[in-house]
């Protein structure tokens, strides 16, 4: 449970939703060991939709750290998106947000309920390259194969030989798409086989070229495999919720005036 308060600033007083994610959602955290992570959702005001003023997309919280430290353990990162910004990046298939779907919910509200108990909108076949895209980019990161710091944690190169909660997150990503263009559904935490080898990779108990050929073959099967998923998200079901956060309909006209005339 969130053991922190969120600030008393206008963004906070308009979440629809905040869900918890990373480690300890998907149940592959080190006791003790973890930051706590979540990611929230608010509203926009008419104004920053349609006047001259457009609202900042993207509010990071983390309350004792700037944002270039790195996180602790027991440390609350909380990543806020405006719900249009938030819906575009799901929709196109963005894995971390994606997950924000089915993590635990720590605040809703009725609008956050609407959306999040219609998660269907979201799945289609442009979350595939989407989550091919992140885990190949991190195998070859981790394996030297392409260039870009793939690693923070000095302390778990030292003791593993090889940033074990990077390649955790790795193969975790491989798993969860291959759920999701399978199901449409992501479940958290991961407790069949799939979570137990995500934390023996956690803990060191897997060698590199054993993760890096695992991450090889979920790509593989990611890749190739069937899914019934559409084409296209629901976009007119998005953008229906979307309009109606300020009571408008699809017309622009207020959802009391349409059904009064």
């Amino acid at each position: 449970m969130n053991p922190y308060q969120l600030p008393d600033t206008e963004w906070a007083s308009r979440m629809l939703f905040r869900t918890e994610v990373g480690s300890t959602a998907h149940g592959t955290g080190v006791d003790g060991m973890e930051d706590y992570d979540e990611i929230g959702v608010i509203s926009e005001p008419i104004m920053s939709l349609v006047g001259l003023h457009q609202e900042q997309q993207t509010v990071v919280y983390r309350p004792g750290r700037t944002d270039t430290e790195r996180s602790g353990p027991g440390d609350w990162d909380l990543t806020v998106y405006t719900a249009r910004k938030w819906c575009r990046l799901t929709a196109d298939g963005n894995p971390s947000l994606l997950v924000s779907l089915f993590g635990p919910r720590v605040q809703t509200t009725e609008n956050g309920l609407a959306l999040l108990g219609n998660p269907q909108w979201f799945w289609s076949q442009k979350a595939r390259p989407r989550f091919l895209g992140y885990a190949k980019a991190q195998r070859e990161r981790l394996l030297g194969i392409r260039g870009g710091a793939h690693t923070n944690r000095p302390e778990l190169v030292a003791e593993h030989g090889y940033d074990t909660k990077y390649a955790m997150h790795m193969l975790r990503l491989g798993y969860q798409g291959i759920e999701f263009m399978l199901t449409g559904k992501i479940a958290l935490p991961m407790e069949d086989g799939r979570g137990d080898h995500l934390r023996a990779v956690r803990r060191g108990e897997v060698s590199k070229d054993d993760v890096g050929g695992a991450a090889l073959g979920l790509e593989h099967q990611l890749k190739h495999l069937s899914s019934d998923a559409p084409d296209e998200p629901d976009y007119r079901a998005i953008d229906g919720w979307l309009l109606s956060l300020n009571g408008l309909n699809r017309n622009g006209r207020a959802l009391k005036e349409a059904t009064d005339g």
